[in-house]
């Protein structure tokens, strides 16, 4: 299993341009929120620390029941970090550039 979670991994590549600000904001809490699947929810944090480390929440949307761009994901998020939406700030490596 170790080597099957290595090789999906490899398909992940953390965006420098959407860690260097979730790292800004600290030491306000942090929460990474995903599409990906269980597989890579399991292995995150095994094969990938340097990620996984820098949020305080990991958010699947495999576990939350609905998926980005669904409105239902975002609240979900929200609710379970804590924080209203207004009080949320979002950063996606899908934003125009």
């Amino acid at each position: 299993m170790r080597a099957l979670q290595q090789v999906w991994c490899r398909a992940f590549e953390p965006d420098p341009e959407v860690l260097v600000p979730a790292d800004a904001v600290r030491p306000l809490r942090t929460a990474l929120l995903t599409n990906n699947d269980p597989l890579l929810l399991e292995a995150l944090p095994g094969v990938l620390p340097q990620v996984a480390s820098r949020f305080d929440a990991l958010l699947f949307s495999c576990r939350l029941g609905a998926a980005k761009p669904d409105p239902a994901v975002f609240i979900q998020a929200v609710d379970m970090m804590g924080v209203a939406p207004g009080e949320a700030v979002f950063i996606d490596a899908l934003l125009p550039r």
